[in-house]
C-alpha cells in the first residue's frame, strides 16, 4: 500500500519499480492527466487506484488505463475536472478498459453496466455470422488518437445504462 494522498503532485511518479504495489491512492492531487508513460510508470502488480479529487481535465486520459488491464480490480476517479462534463458512464467505459475492475468509484458495477460493457464496440446490427461475439474493427478504431471527437460521440449514445441505441457507426 503506498498513501502519496494531498501531496500537490501534478504528475505520477515513477512507480515500475515496486513490484508488490497493490494499493495505491493518489488523491487529492494536482494531477491533470494521465500522460502516455503512465504504462512505464506503474507496477504490473496494481489491484487498486485512487484518482480522487484530482485535476483530470479530460476523460480521453483514462484511455491509458489499459496499462493496468489484467490487474485492477477495483478504481475511482470521483471529483475530476472531467468528471461532470462527460454525458457518457465513464464507469461503462472504464469496464471496458479494465476487463477485471470490480469496483469503480466504490460501487460495484452492476448486471446492466456489464451487459452494456460486454456489447461496447460490437457491431450489433451486421454481427459476423461466423462470431457473433467479435469486436468491431471500426468501432475500435474510435480508440486510436486523433478520434477523440467521435469516440466521444460514440460513448455518448453507447453507454448510458438501460439505454441501447444500436446504430450504425
Amino acid at each position: 500500500v503506498l498513501e502519496l494522498s494531498s501531496n500537490q503532485l501534478t504528475d505520477i511518479p515513477d512507480l515500475s519499480l515496486c513490484r508488490c504495489l497493490t494499493t495505491l491512492s493518489l488523491a487529492d492531487n494536482r494531477i491533470g492527466a494521465l500522460s502516455p508513460q503512465f504504462a512505464h510508470k506503474m507496477p504490473h502488480t496494481l489491484e487498486r487506484l485512487c484518482l480522487d479529487r484530482n485535476d483530470i481535465d479530460d476523460w480521453w486520459h483514462l484511455v491509458q488505463l489499459t496499462a493496468l488491464s489484467e490487474t485492477v480490480v477495483e478504481i475511482s476517479i470521483n471529483d475530476n475536472a472531467f468528471t461532470g462534463r462527460v454525458r457518457f458512464s465513464w464507469r461503462i467505459f472504464i469496464g471496458w478498459l479494465l476487463p477485471g475492475v470490480e469496483l469503480v468509484d466504490g460501487q460495484v458495477l452492476t448486471v446492466h453496466e456489464r451487459d452494456a460493457v460486454a456489447d461496447l464496440f460490437r457491431d450489433n446490427n451486421h454481427p459476423d455470422p461466423q462470431d457473433p461475439d467479435a469486436l468491431s474493427v471500426h468501432l475500435l478504431s474510435l480508440m486510436n488518437p486523433g478520434n477523440e471527437v467521435k469516440l466521444e460521440e460514440y460513448l455518448n449514445a453507447e453507454c448510458r445504462v438501460g439505454v441501447r441505441s444500436h446504430h450504425p457507426h
